[in-house]
């Protein structure tokens, strides 16, 4: 197993079965050029910056800042960042209240219609829960809008 970096691409490779330990030393430096050659790391979500925004309901604000709670990173093949496609996942109704960094939800990237990362969603800052009139505002409206 051996490991190398430049600049923020760190790779990782393991060769099994070589007749040497010389032999296998030189297929992992192989292998790690291969990939440092063919693909590049991409810093895509830093934690605190908001990824998405959200409706949300009995909160003191109707939108919510999402973002990720660890970077993300990603390896993809040279010349395809463009194709990554993100998609955010909020399964239910934001209600307040909740906290900075309490996970609402995920967020995936995909290439070529595959999953290649996948990480958390957390709201980037706290919301209060809204006064009683809002509230009963927002209620109702939820219910409409289930109808």
């Amino acid at each position: 197993m051996s490991s190398a970096q430049r600049g923020d691409q760190r790779l990782i490779a393991v060769v099994l079965g070589g007749a040497s330990e010389k032999q296998r030393a030189d297929d992992s430096l192989a292998l790690l050029n291969w990939g440092f050659r063919f693909f590049e790391t991409h810093r895509l979500y830093e934690p605190g910056k908001a990824v998405a925004e959200h409706k949300g309901w009995k909160g003191t604000t109707d939108k919510v800042q999402l973002g990720v709670a660890q970077p993300m990173l990603v390896s993809v093949p040279r010349g395809r960042y463009n194709d990554l496609k993100p998609r955010i996942d909020v399964p239910q109704p934001l209600e307040a209240p909740f906290t900075a960094g309490q996970q609402v939800g995920t967020v995936k990237v995909t290439l070529d219609g595959k999953v290649i990362a996948e990480a958390p969603l957390v709201a980037v800052a706290a919301v209060e829960q809204a006064g009683f009139f809002k509230r009963l505002w927002d209620s109702f409206w939820m219910w409409w809008e289930s109808e």
